[in-house]
This record gives structure tokens, C-alpha cells and sequence, in this order.
């Protein structure tokens, strides 16, 4: 709900009266499909990017982060590509 209402702040440049009612409307909106449905409220789950709305949302917040001044150099790293980690082991 804090994100939803901070996003919704800075869309409507600073004005939180739009935000109170839009998070109003969506816990009002939950608790009754509890109090309908007699189960209580599952949150969502996080779903995985599809490579075309990760590469969207690298660009989105490359350009962000240069209007902000920071420059942001490329290297991208395989998603497959597992840590090595060592172990630290004795050798006689």
C-alpha cells in the first residue's frame, strides 16, 4: 500500500489527496472480498520478467538515473550464471 500511495503522490505532483482515496479504495476493495469470500488476504506473489519488460525497465531506469547525473555503465551479466563460492580447505 506504501508503494501504491507514493506513486500515485508523485503522478499527481505532490498532492496526496488523490493517493489517500486510491489506497482507501483498495483496502476497502480487500476486505470485503474477505469478510465476502470468508478467507483471509493471500498477497500477491512477484512474477518474473519476461526479457522484453527486463530490458524496458533497464532503459527506464538507465535514463532515470541520468537525469539525475549518475552515469551508469553497461555489463551485463548472464541471469543463468551461477556464484562460485570457495571454500576455504586446508592442503597438506
Amino acid at each position: 500500500m506504501k508503494e501504491k500511495f507514493w506513486r500515485i503522490t508523485t503522478k499527481s505532483g505532490g498532492k496526496k489527496a488523490p493517493a489517500l482515496v486510491a489506497v482507501a479504495h483498495t483496502l476497502l476493495t480487500l476486505v470485503y472480498d474477505a469478510l465476502r469470500t470468508g478467507e483471509p488476504y493471500q498477497e500477491k506473489k512477484v512474477t518474473d520478467l519476461n526479457p522484453s519488460q527486463r530490458e524496458r525497465m533497464i532503459r527506464h531506469h538507465v535514463k532515470r538515473l541520468g537525469k539525475l547525473g549518475v552515469k551508469v555503465r553497461s555489463n551485463p551479466v548472464k541471469r543463468e550464471t551461477k556464484l562460485h563460492t570457495h571454500t576455504n580447505t586446508k592442503r597438506s
